[in-house]
């Protein structure tokens, strides 16, 4: 079936060939062409008729279900107010609030406005074949760093309609053609994978492939990445030195201590008992207040050890927090 009943274009609209102008599309939509719902008469200006964004805006999705045939794009739930956002990445359908109606002798091209490409995003540029009837939409992709914000009402895309001279042999059927969904997402290393190859590896990778602006971010990850290496290492390098020079000040102190303890208790023990067995004894008691010095000097070395082992910490836990 080629719909060779379908009308052409009312008779004394237009005499020739060429791009409708406003009022030649006016009065043909007076006559139930062109726009069959959602017409506004003051959108029909110059040579064209500008569509403006409707309710049903639909979005790219990855995560289709595997049974769902034609489970591509998903509508949004618009809030009340209309407004509704493109995140970086993201490519949407957006339908216009006006159907077309486009007669057996009329084709049109659709050019988004201009203000869809100054937010940042890149519609595309369709058109409308003879017989074609029903919702016509704008595909947008937003491939900016920038989240855009679209309203219901907005301006959409301009439609510029041509009268053909002749009627073609072969409309348009009506319905738009089924394409079977082909997308898959590009797949994402697995950590431990990524792990394995290491930060300084995986960074060259993407400097070396990658185009901007990921390239840049990159770039910057890598020298505050290489930056922050080589302060961490400057830095425990000075934590180890500080760590070596109080272990060797505590270990002379202790061994200083017992020396002098050593010392005096050997001068004492030998003016006071100088037989052999006075020596035994002597040198049981000197072992006992040895310990017992000991314990003394090294409770408040315990403490001051302790005091800078916590301050090492302390300097370790902020370099790593860095």
């Amino acid at each position: 079936m080629n719909k060779q009943g379908w009308p052409i274009l009312e008779e004394g609209t237009k005499r020739g060939e060429g791009f409708l102008t406003d009022r030649e599309i006016a009065q043909a939509i007076q006559k139930g062409q062109l726009i069959s719902d959602g017409m506004v008469p003051a959108s029909a200006k110059y040579a064209c008729y500008e569509v403006h964004v409707g309710s049903d805006v639909q979005k790219l999705v990855m995560d289709r279900v595997p049974e769902a045939e034609n489970d591509l794009y998903r509508a949004l739930n618009i809030p009340e107010d209309g407004l509704f956002r493109i995140n970086p990445g993201e490519t949407f359908k957006i339908y216009a609030a006006e159907q077309l109606y486009m007669p057996a002798d009329v084709f049109a091209i659709t050019i988004p406005v201009g203000n869809m490409y100054k937010l940042g995003l890149n519609p595309e540029t369709s058109f409308a074949d003879p017989g074609f009837t029903g919702p016509f939409y704008v595909t947008a992709c937003n491939y900016s760093p920038r989240i855009v914000k679209l309203k219901v009402g907005d301006a959409l895309a301009r439609v510029f309609f041509f009268k053909l001279a002749t009627r073609p042999d072969r409309i348009h059927e009506g319905t738009p053609r089924n394409v079977p969904p082909d997308i898959e997402r590009v797949r994402r290393p697995d950590l431990e994978e990524l792990r394995r190859r290491g930060e300084e590896v995986v960074l060259e990778d993407v400097l070396k492939l990658v185009d901007p602006p990921h390239y840049e971010h990159a770039f910057v990850t890598q020298q505050l990445f290489s930056r922050h290496r080589t302060a961490t290492n400057s830095q425990l390098s000075e934590l180890r030195r500080d760590t070596a020079r109080i272990t060797t000040v505590n270990l002379c102190l202790l061994f200083v201590a017992i020396l002098l303890a050593l010392l005096y208790l050997g001068n004492f023990a030998h003016s006071r008992w100088p037989s052999f067995l006075e020596s035994v004894l002597a040198e049981i008691v000197a072992s006992i207040c040895i310990w017992i010095m000991l314990v003394f000097l090294i409770r408040p070395m315990r403490t001051q050890f302790l005091d800078s082992i916590a301050t090492l910490r302390n300097k370790g836990t902020q370099i790593n927090g860095k």
